[in-house]
């Protein structure tokens, strides 16, 4: 098996990947979200690309003239669909459908113009070279190029540069992993755009296998990642809302130490503010910050807390997280929520610390905890 079979075994498979993706995804019982919408379009694009390429590689329709030259544009929609998923997932979704309809146009016009050249070669046949409809191709793939080099800037201006316009999801989403991605991909079209020099220029078209695979792979990832970190955005403001309504019920079961009474007010001051604003929801909460925001020093807070706590300041902070996170991993209401967005809500910056913190203090994991609670 040579490189470019091998290549075009994984186009296949990821092919078939990506049908199952969009299939589970459109036969969920909830109704689709536009960013789910959007995604399973990029992931979809993709997939119908790549199955096309494979099967000209393959040479299926070599003895059907039309469909040997029919090579439908699905690539010009793959970048303003992960574009209109961008906007959505960032709650900045204006003139999506105005910019989904040019592109809608672009695609519909680059389908007439080639379908009314197979018909005018086929048509004079002997009469009309067949290399017209090749250079046509190169025309057309230069304006896609062009085109999704725009929609890519586009998205990148958005996701560097104009980060005032999505704020509000930055509290629950870092987007780093959508940075890493528009890094990666300046990559992807940095080598698309060599992919097309060398076959124009040098009639070496080599590296477009590899620019399927590498921008296939990339762009799958993107489509997993974003349907799985919009799951969770979601669940969290859902929980965040239900915090806002509903207040705070936890209270920790407090060591009382043989001290004087003043410094335990002192304590249940301190704790009673903690828990009251919220101040263990704040994976950025430090001692010192606290101490502030009571007036008081470091040092005072730290032997308040070590002595009426019964922990370290970080281990008191995360036994009121895990108190909060039982209450939502024991309410039915929340039982289809994800785990991990209901331990970033709940103040920790990772699922790996929740984890840890959960068991640390249950001796459970929180999946092995809810589960107790449903039997």
């Amino acid at each position: 098996m040579d490189f470019n079979s091998i290549i075009n075994f994984f186009l296949i498979a990821g092919v078939l990947q990506a049908f199952v993706f969009n299939l589970i995804t459109w036969l969920s019982k909830s109704n689709v979200h536009k960013v789910v919408f959007y995604l399973n379009l990029t992931v979809l694009f993709i997939a119908l690309n790549n199955l096309q390429a494979w099967i000209t590689y393959h040479g299926v329709f070599n003895n059907v003239f039309f469909l040997k030259q029919m090579l439908v544009p699905w690539h010009v929609f793959i970048l303003p669909a992960f574009f209109s998923f961008l906007r959505y997932f960032l709650q900045v979704e204006d003139k999506v459908k105005t910019f989904m309809r040019f592109t809608v146009i672009v695609f519909m016009v680059q389908v007439f113009i080639r379908v009314c050249l197979i018909i005018y070669v086929k048509n004079n046949d002997g009469l009309v070279d067949e290399n017209l409809i090749a250079k046509y191709t190169v025309i057309e793939d230069v304006f896609t190029l062009s085109f999704s080099l725009f929609v890519f800037y586009k998205s990148s201006v958005l996701v560097f540069k104009r980060q005032d316009e999505y704020r509000n999801i930055l509290s629950f989403d870092d987007i780093s992993w959508i940075k890493l991605f528009l890094k990666l991909g300046s990559l992807i079209m940095l080598f698309w755009m060599l992919a097309k020099v060398f076959d124009i220029f040098f009639g070496d078209k080599s590296l477009y296998s590899l620019l399927k695979l590498s921008s296939s792979v990339l762009l799958y990832w993107i489509g997993y990642h974003g349907l799985y970190r919009f799951n969770v955005v979601k669940d969290r403001m859902k929980l965040r809302q239900n915090l806002a309504e509903k207040g705070n019920s936890i209270r920790m079961n407090l060591v009382t130490a043989d001290l004087s009474e003043k410094h335990e007010q002192e304590f249940q001051k301190v704790n009673n503010f903690i828990v009251d604003n919220q101040k263990y929801l704040d994976p950025n909460l430090t001692m010192n910050g606290l101490a502030q925001d009571l007036e008081m020093s470091s040092s005072h807070l730290s032997k308040l807390v070590n002595t009426y706590g019964n922990n370290n300041f970080s281990d008191y902070i995360n036994a009121l997280r895990v108190e909060q996170s039982k209450e939502f991993l024991g309410d039915p209401a929340f039982k289809n929520y994800t785990i991990i967005s209901i331990g970033l809500e709940c103040g920790f910056n990772s699922k790996s610390t929740f984890y840890s913190a959960f068991k640390k203090f249950t001796a459970m994991t929180p999946s092995e905890y809810q589960n107790s609670i449903s039997v």
